[in-house]
């Protein structure tokens, strides 16, 4: 079922163009079948033979609008898109994609940073052409399987305009399901206001879509020091790590029991006809895919065009690979499943093995050493491999995240050894510090996990499903889905994404910073200039804390919980 991207503002924009360019080097590198690709891009009407086919001319369009409210990022990102020189047995993985011209929303100006100003000035003005762009792109969908908005959380375009843009298409597409992937600032960004424009678009974005993945910009940066060996990294950098987990997490598989047929260690074959990608690491047969995706494509729309090796009928693992397996998955399934409670709808997405690209073809694979480290990630809420904390577990005693013990401090004498006589018994020897509490453990609501590669339908994954990971009035936490074929070169793959106390945290810390700004008035004329007062910045902060308290109320099974949410 088709996916319509939308992409907000400079940051969406930029993770946007890097998440198709990861689709298109996924579906280049494997056989995933024409209703795989469908998902993500359609035929290209003005392409109707081979001929018509060159740099600037592709064969599949991607389901996605480009909106800011300043060109430069939008002309970049269909840049990204334009090769030099075009060949008949194209040798780029992205070679037969690119954005449609016409699906591109674009103004002069800018929001400046400022939340009000994307929200309440460009919302009105830019809603009616917004929506004609994507009541057009939606016509293309013969059924629609929801919308997927990338934005950032602390900007004007993509968080005020962004929120704004949410609710109108709510409004619109009341019974479609959406899912906003929305970048979370660091905690000292250049943007002076971004306490203020995160907690306002957290507000509006938890009432107007059905989940909201949160993507932290510093775990990406830690992801990309520690995993991708890179010092310094780049928002290019950045926004590669998010594009490779979200392709992970959003390309079709199939439902599975949590209990596998038989836990295998991937010694077996890889699943799925033609992979392009040698377990070894070797090189892509990218141009076999793509020119089967081009001709599967031209027999659909011409049926004199009949150069295609394959048949224009398959439709990729679906007849091999799966056999007689549930159908593919698609947004709904999984925004249903994660995001039951209409009161937590907050995201995090943590994907395993964690692998330098240049270091896969140097790395053995199996199973339970990848489930055990994703077990470890969900257990204390990190993000990356590298670093957890493995002395936590699952039978400590669970504690509010926002807990923080006074340390007694010994590096001044207490006040009676000033005032004791030189001739009185020394006082007796202060007690050994109490010992500090157990780390916080990270409880979820439900989890999806979804498993690529060799052995995925048979994998056991109960040890994900263990009750101590999850709060004790779910009765399902775990959903799991599989698909035989491999990604990003790893014969093994997972990623999961959870419904869990991950926000916490980083919510915390930012709500912290925007009050104490709000407390002297910092900066509010400058939302006021556009309709805002700070009563409705006051609601927007209550409205976070009452998000915040329902997940710190999550208790783990087995043990005594403080209350219900």
């Amino acid at each position: 079922m088709p996916l319509v991207t939308i992409q907000l503002g400079q940051c969406g924009n930029q993770l946007g163009s890097s998440f198709f360019h990861t689709l298109g080097e996924e579906l280049s590198s494997n056989d995933y079948g024409t209703q795989v690709v469908s998902e993500f891009f359609r035929p290209n009407p003005a392409v109707t033979s081979s001929a018509d086919v060159s740099s600037r001319n592709r064969p599949l369009l991607a389901r996605a609008l480009l909106v800011d409210m300043e060109p430069k990022v939008v002309d970049a990102a269909y840049s990204s898109t334009s090769l030099p020189s075009c060949s008949p047995e194209p040798s780029h993985p992205a070679w037969w994609w690119s954005y449609a011209r016409a699906n591109r929303l674009c103004q002069q100006g800018g929001s400046g940073n400022n939340w009000s100003l994307g929200f309440h000035g460009f919302g009105p003005s830019m809603e009616t052409p917004l929506l004609d762009l994507v009541r057009k792109e939606v016509e293309h969908c013969d059924s629609l399987s929801g919308f997927l908005l990338i934005q950032s959380a602390a900007g004007g375009t993509g968080a005020g305009f962004g929120t704004f843009a949410a609710q109108a298409i709510r409004d619109t597409f009341p019974e479609a399901h959406m899912l906003s992937c929305c970048v979370w600032p660091y905690d000292t960004g250049e943007v002076v206001v971004q306490p203020y424009n995160t907690l306002l678009t957290m507000a509006g974005l938890t009432t107007a879509t059905d989940g909201v993945i949160l993507l932290e910009n510093e775990g990406l940066h830690r992801m990309c020091q520690k995993v991708y060996d890179v010092a310094s990294p780049s928002f290019s950098n950045l926004n590669l790590a998010a594009a490779r987990s979200l392709a992970a997490l959003l390309l079709p598989s199939r439902t599975r029991e949590v209990c596998g047929c038989g836990g295998g260690r991937g010694s077996g074959e890889r699943e799925g006809r033609g992979s392009g990608r040698d377990v070894a690491g070797g090189e892509a047969s990218v141009n076999k895919v793509s020119r089967r995706l081009i001709d599967l494509h031209l027999h659909r729309h011409s049926p004199s065009y009949t150069s295609s090796p394959f048949s224009p009928s398959s439709d990729g693992p679906s007849s091999s690979s799966y056999g007689t397996a549930p159908p593919l998955t698609n947004l709904g399934d999984m925004v249903e499943h994660l995001c039951a409670h209409p009161a937590m709808r907050l995201l995090t997405m943590r994907t395993a093995p964690q692998v330098a690209p240049q270091n896969v073809q140097y790395t053995s694979f199996a199973w339970p050493a990848i489930l055990k480290r994703m077990r470890q990630m969900a257990l204390t809420g990190s993000v990356v491999e590298s670093g957890m904390d493995w002395t936590a577990e699952t039978d400590s005693r669970n504690c509010r995240l926002s807990y923080n013990p006074l340390q007694r401090s010994t590096a001044m004498p207490p006040y009676t050894e000033f005032c004791r006589h030189p001739s009185s018994p020394p006082p007796p020897p202060l007690p050994p510090p109490p010992p500090p509490p157990p780390p916080p453990r990270n409880v979820s609501l439900a989890d999806w996990l979804v498993l690529r590669g060799s052995d995925a339908e048979r994998v056991d994954v109960s040890d994900l499903a263990d009750p101590k990971l999850h709060d004790r009035f779910v009765v399902d936490p775990l959903k799991v889905s599989y698909s035989g074929l491999p990604y990003g070169g790893c014969t093994m793959h997972t990623a999961m994404i959870s419904n869990d106390q991950g926000c916490v945290r980083p919510m915390e810390r930012m709500q912290g910073m925007a009050r104490a700004m709000l407390a002297s008035h910092a900066f509010v004329h400058q939302y006021e200039r556009y309709g805002m007062d700070d009563q409705e910045l006051r609601e927007s902060f209550d409205s976070v804390e009452e998000t915040l308290e329902r997940y710190r109320l999550l208790s783990p099974g087995g043990g005594s919980g403080r209350g219900t949410y």
